[in-house]
């Protein structure tokens, strides 16, 4: 499967927010909502449907997938990555509400 250029986006913006301190311990949300300030709807829908994709495939190891692909410096391991992809899409799907 090939990576779309919102997953890029999105890590520069994640590693972004994690060294200005943007990030509340507990939340991505202003990093989710920065990123669709920055990039747009579309941008945000796309990263929706990769990780749709990446979430369906239980044997992907996603702190791989993060380390390999990631323009961020910062490093996620599986459980983390597929908890921010769920947290990500659980905004996503707030939006339409």
């Amino acid at each position: 499967m090939r990576v779309p250029q919102s997953f890029y986006n999105f890590t520069r913006q994640i590693y972004q927010g994690v060294l200005d301190d943007l990030v509340p311990p507990d939340s991505f949300v202003s990093i989710y909502e920065s990123f669709l300030g920055q990039y747009g709807m579309a941008s945000v829908l796309e990263l929706d449907s990769y990780f749709e994709a990446l979430l369906r495939t239980k044997d992907t190891d996603l702190g791989e997938l993060w380390w390999q692909e990631s323009k961020a410096d910062y490093i996620f391991d599986h459980n983390a990555v597929r908890m921010l992809a769920t947290d990500y899409r659980k905004w996503v799907a707030a939006l339409d509400d």
